[in-house]
């Protein structure tokens, strides 16, 4: 009897966690429809996730998030208004170059994909390190602190390479998706990104 309700309070703590990343994600979606406040708005379900996964309560949640997304909003203009832009840069670049037949075309697309990979590398550090500590919120900062995760964890980034690779393409096939996943994918992998392994969390806690 006590196994059936330990189990039964388990599954009730973990519907209820997914209930409050599916509010999260709903609020990122409405905030990022402007486009430019994507970044505000991924920073603050970034910021506001541990609170998640900490089961506060929903109405917790989207106080923190509102609250988050003004200061980064604010803080993080620019980033808000280069990050679409540069995103509309690749897509036309590869939809040219794509069309053209030839070495050449091909050499460009191998570029641009490379290209690409770091700018989502870069993009999951930032948000890593953005959902970290506030005071890292500029751009030079966020950026540089972004590089030195990438030098710190090659694999790791990699690995958030290829699942956001794989997401994408499957936002593109099935774009309901970005319903209930375009906020939440990457900001798990930066969650992911910025968790230290075990093996240094237990040497860290026993020194």
């Amino acid at each position: 009897m006590s196994n059936k309700s330990t189990t039964v309070t388990s599954l009730s703590r973990w519907l209820g966690r997914l209930g409050s990343l599916l509010v999260l994600q709903l609020m990122f979606f409405m905030s990022s429809l402007p486009v430019v406040t994507a970044v505000p708005a991924a920073v603050a379900l970034q910021v506001t996730l541990s609170d998640a996964l900490a089961d506060e309560a929903a109405h917790v949640l989207v106080a923190r998030f509102f609250r988050t997304f003004g200061r980064a909003a604010i803080r993080l203009w620019l980033w808000a208004i280069a990050a679409p832009v540069v995103a509309a840069l690749f897509l036309g670049s590869a939809l040219f170059w794509g069309s053209t037949r030839g070495p050449l075309g091909l050499v460009a697309l191998a570029l641009l994909f490379m290209l690409f990979g770091l700018a989502l590398a870069v993009y999951v550090g930032a948000l890593a390190r953005a959902g970290l500590d506030e005071a890292a919120w500029s751009r030079r900062q966020l950026i540089r602190e972004a590089l030195q995760i990438l030098g710190r964890r090659p694999l790791r980034c990699a690995a958030c390479v290829v699942f956001m690779m794989t997401w994408l393409v499957l936002l593109a096939r099935l774009p309901t998706l970005s319903l209930v996943g375009s906020g939440l994918v990457p900001a798990l992998l930066a969650r992911w990104l910025a968790v230290p392994r075990a093996s240094a969390a237990i040497a860290s806690t026993s020194s």
